[in-house]
């Protein structure tokens, strides 16, 4: 999850505000659950929370779209 912490902080530098979308595919190849979709909502919860006003997952379950505080 390095990478999604790395890719909203570079954009909170950039664009602070912005409204991203974070594609996580809906897990309908997995052997069991989905496994991205969880990591990238528990990143976001925990570690992402005080850099971010407020995430939604997509209709679909596909993306997650979150607003930077600006």
């Amino acid at each position: 999850m390095q990478k999604l912490r790395w890719f909203v902080e570079r954009w909170e530098r950039q664009r602070p505000g912005a409204v991203l979308e974070i594609v996580t595919g809906r897990g309908n190849r997995s052997a069991g659950a989905p496994v991205l979709k969880a990591a990238v909502e528990d990143v976001l919860r925990e570690e992402l929370a005080d850099r971010i006003t407020r995430w939604v997952v997509q209709p679909g379950g596909g993306a997650v779209l979150l607003e930077l505080k600006g």
